[in-house]
C-alpha cells in the first residue's frame, strides 16, 4: 500500500512539472517569503527593457548637460585673473589650448610624463609652437630659471615657444625672454584679456602629440 501512495505522489509531481513546461513564454520570479511570485510575459519584459533604456538615455543626457555647464563655468572663470588662479592645472591647459584653437591653430596635448616641460603643441602654416602652461597663484612668480629651461626644451625642435602663466614673470625672466625672438611670455592678465577677446568654447578632447610634423 505504501508503494501505491508513493506512486500517486510521484505522478502528481510529474504532472505538475509537465503542465508548467508547456508554458515556455512565462517567466516566474521568486520573491521573499512574504510576497507572491511575479510572472512576466514577453510583453512585460519588453516594457521593462524600454524603461531601462529610457533611464539610461536620461542619465547620458544629464551627464552631458553637467559637462557642458562645467565647461561654460570654466570659460567664465578664465576671463578673470582671479578665476584663472582658481581653476585646476589640467583645466588651465585646456583653456590655453581652446584659446589657440579658435585662433586658427591645430592643438595637440603632450603625454603627462616625459614631456620635457612642454604641455601643448600647436601647428599653423607649417610652423610648430611649443607651450608651457603654469597655473600659479599670485605668490608664485615665474623666475628666469624656468624660462631658460623651457627655452632649452623646445629650441632645437620647434619654431617658437610660448610660456603662459596665470601669475606673472620676474623682471629678469622678462628681460631674458625679450632677447630671444622665438620666445614669447604671456602672463595672467594678458591671458584673461585674450579670453575676453576671443571667447573660445572650452574643449578637452585634444589629439595626443606624437612628435610628428603635423601641418595645418
Amino acid at each position: 500500500m505504501n508503494w501505491f501512495y508513493l506512486f500517486l505522489i510521484g505522478y502528481a509531481l510529474y504532472k505538475t512539472f509537465w503542465e508548467n513546461a508547456k508554458e515556455p513564454n512565462n517567466y516566474t520570479t521568486p520573491l521573499d517569503s512574504s510576497r507572491k511570485a511575479i510572472t512576466y510575459t514577453p510583453s512585460d519584459k519588453t516594457l521593462e527593457y524600454q524603461r531601462f533604456a529610457q533611464e539610461d538615455k536620461q542619465k547620458v543626457e544629464l551627464e552631458a548637460k553637467r559637462r557642458e555647464e562645467e565647461l561654460e563655468r570654466l570659460r567664465r572663470e578664465a576671463k578673470t585673473l582671479s578665476g584663472l588662479k582658481r581653476i585646476k592645472p589640467e583645466n588651465f591647459e585646456f583653456v590655453v589650448g581652446s584659446l589657440f584653437l579658435v585662433r586658427g591653430y591645430k592643438v595637440f596635448i603632450t603625454p603627462r610624463s616625459g614631456d620635457r616641460g612642454i604641455d601643448l603643441v600647436a601647428t599653423k602654416q607649417n610652423k610648430k609652437t611649443a607651450f608651457q602652461c603654469k597655473r600659479y597663484n599670485k605668490k608664485n612668480i615665474i623666475p628666469e630659471r624656468m624660462v631658460r629651461e623651457f627655452y632649452g626644451s623646445f629650441v632645437d625642435e620647434f619654431d617658437e615657444g610660448i610660456f603662459i602663466t596665470s601669475s606673472a614673470f620676474t623682471s629678469a625672466a622678462q628681460n631674458w625672454a625679450e632677447r630671444r625672438k622665438r620666445l614669447r611670455l604671456i602672463n595672467g592678465e594678458e591671458l584673461a584679456n585674450l579670453m575676453i577677446m576671443h571667447n573660445p568654447r572650452i574643449i578637452r578632447n585634444f589629439e595626443n602629440w606624437q612628435g610628428k610634423n603635423t601641418n595645418c
